[in-house]
This record gives C-alpha cells, structure tokens and sequence, in this order.
C-alpha cells in the first residue's frame, strides 16, 4: 500500500475536500459556459470546488477604499521564477485585502507584462511588442479589472494611502485571511485565469498560442493515462510551510516510490514522463527510472532544451497523476491548479517510507 504523508496539509493548501471526479479526458466542442476545453481536455464548473458565497472577487468582503492602494512596483526586478511569481501574485491580493485597500497593477509591469502575459495568454515577449498585442492587452486589462478586481494604473490619481511594494516583499509576505479565505481566492483566481486562457486559445487564429501550451501534452499525453514527475533538485522550506515527509524521496523520485503510487491510482500500465530543471540531479533521477526494469519501458524524460516551462506545467496540470516535489513552488502551483480544476485526485507531494518498505 502507499501512504501519503501530510494529504491533508496539501488538501487544505490547495482545496481537495475528496469529492471530485477526473473530467473526460476528450476533446469536446460545446457552447456550454460551464465546461471549457484546455489542451483536448474538457473541464465543468461542477468538478470544480465551490468558490464560497458572499465573497467580493474571491474575497471574504474585500473593502476596497478608493483612497488606499497597495501598487507594485512598475519594472522592477521579478523575485524568482514562474512558481515564485504567481505566489507573489496571490500574496498582492492578501496585502490588499488586509489593508482594505484597491489592489493597482501597471498596464507595463509585473505582473501584467511577466506572469500572466506569459502563463494565461502571449506567445513571447516579442509579440507583446507588436501592434496585435496593443489591440489585445485592452481585453487583458478589462479582464483583470472586471473579473479579478485589480485596478489599472492612473498616473492622474491620487491616494490618501498609498504603498509601493517590491515582488520579493509579497513572496514573504503574511496574511490576515485564514486558510480556508485563502483557498476560496485562489481557486476563484485560477478558474477565472485558466477559463480565459482557453478562450484565448480557441480564439487564436495562427495556433501559436495553443502550440506554446499545448505541444508537450499533445506529443507526449494523448495517447494513454500518463503520471508527471516533476523533479527539483532542492527540498526546502519555501512555500512558508513546515514540510515534512521523506526528503530524499521527493528529490530523487526512486522507482519504487512512483511504482507505488500507480499502483494506488490503478496506473501499472501508464506512461510515465519526467519533467524537470535539468540539473544534474534531474539527470540522475532519470538513468534511475530509466534503468528499472519495472519503470524503464514506460518512462521518457521531457527534454528541457525546448525551454517552454509553461507547456511542461500544462502537461502536469491536466496530466492523470502528478507526483512532485513539495519544497518547489513549480511544484505547489501545479497541485494548486489541479485542485482549482477539479483535479486533485491523483496529486501527489508528500511522501513517507513504511517499515516494510512500502511508500
């Protein structure tokens, strides 16, 4: 058998309450505004968790006093990398909460021009340059503010309060809310998110945008059930929490550990692809799986030369079962996506070795 160490920390960390069902895992054109399809992967409002109700934009009563303003800082340096910039993201919306205060984004800075250009919407940052993006970035901005509840950058308006704060002080920075006002925002924020990005896909007339999400899923996870390894090659506290469990396993990922949890989610048979950091540790990791008798015919390792971290992310979100590391942020945003969606069944981060060798 496989024991999960902490699923209930991971639970109340991304909104698992045990109830949710995979989506058909099909390709399906329909109108209907409660199912959207992502990537040939159709998802309903009813497999999702229930945003709670009486919220303002996700929010328990989010008092947003037109004479305060919480600003990030335009063009400024970004504190860390994809996970550590969404955290910030949802760490904004915190201070802006406790503060009772609006929440203002520059049209040209973070996050706008960074993460949620480049996870929920642009090609690159050269197409952000283009005369397109320009017509575009109007519906971004009318989304965020309408959907969201951000307000635009006004250079004519003046707060009675206002504080300009740095990414690398929202990456640290703790809230007021509880953790259960803290899952309702965050699955409220990642449905409306990933909802418009697929609409954005569907409305893209080239396919560029549904090639940057969409390739490594289409090369490597159509075909059969498939489990994501995301392998890191650090095991730290960074995501504010105690984290506890077997260390070594959730950087090594060892056969047996991965050969356990298929088995748990009836996955024998599945493909098993790696994604990673390609540090050397990445490496070894994969010579290991490779070489198990057990694991090695179903196991390939996703190339990280392709550098499009978004694509690997997308092929874990709505992979059949995630197995990752709890110390990486990359790691947390996926499981947190994965619950928002519905599809929490089958995430894993939390590891612990029985006395008979079991995981």
């Amino acid at each position: 058998h496989v024991v999960v160490l902490m699923m209930a920390v991971l639970a109340a960390a991304v909104g698992f309450s045990g109830n949710y069902t995979m989506s058909v895992r099909q390709k399906v054109i329909s109108k209907n505004k409660d199912c959207f399809d992502l990537c040939g992967v159709l998802l309903c409002s009813k497999d999702f968790p229930e945003v709670q109700k009486n919220t303002t934009f996700g929010l328990p009563g989010w008092k947003r006093n037109a004479s305060r303003a919480i600003i990030l800082m335009n063009n400024t340096r970004v504190f860390g990398q994809t996970g550590n910039n969404i955290r910030e993201f949802f760490h904004a919306f915190d201070m802006a909460f406790d503060n009772e205060a609006e929440l203002v984004l520059h049209d040209n800075g973070f996050p706008v021009n960074h993460t949620l250009s480049q996870l929920y919407s642009r090609v690159d940052l050269q197409f952000l340059e283009t005369t397109l993006s320009q017509l575009y970035s109007q519906v971004d901005l009318q989304f965020l503010e309408t959907e969201l509840g951000v307000t635009m950058f006004d250079g004519s308006r003046k707060y009675a309060e206002n504080t300009t704060v740095k990414t690398s002080t929202l990456f640290y920075y703790k809230t007021n809310l509880t953790e259960e006002q803290q899952l309702t925002h965050r699955h409220y924020i990642l449905q409306k998110l990933y909802r418009y990005l697929a609409n954005q896909i569907e409305l893209s007339d080239n396919g560029e945008l549904e090639k940057r999400f969409c390739i490594a899923r289409q090369r490597y996870g159509n075909q059969r059930q498939h489990v994501v390894v995301h392998s890191r090659n650090h095991y730290y506290p960074c995501v504010g929490r105690k984290i506890e469990g077997n260390k070594t396993a959730a950087v090594s990922m060892p056969p047996e550990l991965i050969l356990g949890l298929m088995a748990q989610h009836n996955m024998t048979d599945s493909r098993i692809l790696m994604i990673h950091d390609g540090t050397e540790n990445a490496q070894n990791t994969s010579i290991k799986l490779a070489g198990n008798a057990l694991v090695g015919p179903h196991f390939e390792m996703i190339p990280h030369s392709g550098g499009n971290p978004f694509s690997d992310m997308m092929l874990a979100i709505l992979s059949d079962l995630f197995i990752g590391n709890p110390s990486s942020t990359f790691a947390w945003y996926i499981a947190q996506v994965r619950f928002a969606l519905g599809l929490g069944v089958g995430t894993h981060l939390f590891y612990k070795k029985e006395e008979d060798g079991t995981w």
